[in-house]
Parts: structure tokens; C-alpha cells; sequence
């Protein structure tokens, strides 16, 4: 298992043949795997899909979450407890994620055709990555800025985060995306960020 989608990055762990992985986000030639604890990438030719645990989609078809059955859960129209309510949607109600995050996820609410955000740990997610992560970009090969606010000029710079790092993300959104690299969150521009 290595630090990154290419034999360029640093090995992590070695992994046993028949070891049970799950996967994150499968790419062209690696895939993102997390094993006991450990997330990293691994070759796909050497990986074996085995039958998926979660439960089928809701009928309907473009469903792939629910609301939890204990919640009354509020649609937002931005990615903070503070912005507006869009509505109130009760426990079984079916989602379509549009962009996946640990605190927050972009939705579509099919019944209804609303769109906005709602809290992750409210929804139940199939077939979506445990942790949802995203490669940084930058067309010059650099680095991308990962800021303390979501702004070029309110927001400070935390740390520069070099082209083709990993960055775990928080909130989605469509200008700026909270994420955490490492062991710093901030906000960097959802532009730079693609899927493997």
C-alpha cells in the first residue's frame, strides 16, 4: 500500500494475500484503499472486488442515501448550521449525494427537487467512500494555498499543498471546499480539487 496513486510514492504498509480492504475510490491503474486503520493506494491488478455489503438503492433509482430514521433533518442552503433553511425532511426521506464530505454533504432531495446541504452524520450513505477524498491539482505543477477562511483576501494562508497531495474533504462546495490536510482544515478553492 503506498502514500499515493503511482510506485513514485513512499510504500505505507504491506498487506498479506486474502486481507479484506475497502475501497475508497477506484482510479485508472490505483485504487484508494483503507486497511486496519491505514489508507493508502494500491495497485488494481492486485486487488479482487468481493460481494458489496450495502444495501441495494432505495426504488426510485438515484437515491444513495437516507435520512436517518431518528432525524428531522434540515436541508441548508449553504454548508453551515447558521445558514438558511430550504426544509425539514423526516427519517427514511431518500437523497441523491452530489458531493460527498465528513461534516456536510451537497444534496438533491428527489421527491421534491430541492437542492442544498445537509449534516453526513444524519444520513445513511451506500455505496460511497468511508472517507471522501480529493487529489490537488494545479494545472503549474506547484502547489495550491489551503486557507484559514474561504476567501483570497479574508482568508490567511495555513499551508501550501503541493500538486498531487491528498486532502480529505470536510464540506463541499461550488467556489471554495473545506478540507484537511494532514492535520490541518482550511479552505481551498473547489477548482483545484479532482477525483483520482
Amino acid at each position: 500500500m503506498r502514500s499515493g496513486p503511482s510506485y513514485t510514492y513512499s510504500v505505507l504498509t504491506q498487506l498479506s494475500p486474502g486481507t479484506v480492504v475497502t475501497v475508497l475510490m477506484k482510479g485508472a491503474m490505483f485504487w484508494q484503499i483503507s486497511a486496519g486503520g491505514t489508507m493508502g493506494f494500491m495497485e488494481s491488478s492486485f486487488l479482487r472486488t468481493g460481494k458489496d455489503p450495502s444495501p441495494p438503492p432505495s426504488p426510485g433509482g438515484s437515491a444513495n442515501a437516507t435520512v436517518k430514521a431518528s432525524a428531522r433533518l434540515n436541508l441548508r442552503e449553504q454548508a453551515s448550521t447558521s445558514s438558511r433553511v430550504l426544509g425539514q425532511y423526516p427519517g427514511g426521506t431518500a437523497v441523491q449525494v452530489r458531493a460527498q464530505g465528513t461534516q456536510w454533504c451537497a444534496v438533491t432531495v428527489p421527491s421534491t427537487g430541492a437542492k442544498g446541504y445537509m449534516m453526513t452524520r444524519y444520513l445513511t450513505l451506500r455505496g460511497m467512500p468511508e472517507v471522501p477524498t480529493k487529489i490537488v491539482r494545479n494545472p503549474s505543477g506547484s502547489y495550491v494555498n489551503l486557507r484559514s477562511a474561504p476567501s483570497k483576501h479574508a482568508g490567511g494562508v495555513r499551508v501550501r499543498v503541493p500538486h498531487n497531495s491528498i486532502v480529505t474533504i470536510i464540506a463541499p462546495g461550488n467556489e471554495w471546499t473545506q478540507v484537511q490536510y494532514g492535520k490541518t482544515k482550511g479552505y481551498m478553492m473547489t477548482y483545484f480539487l479532482k477525483t483520482f
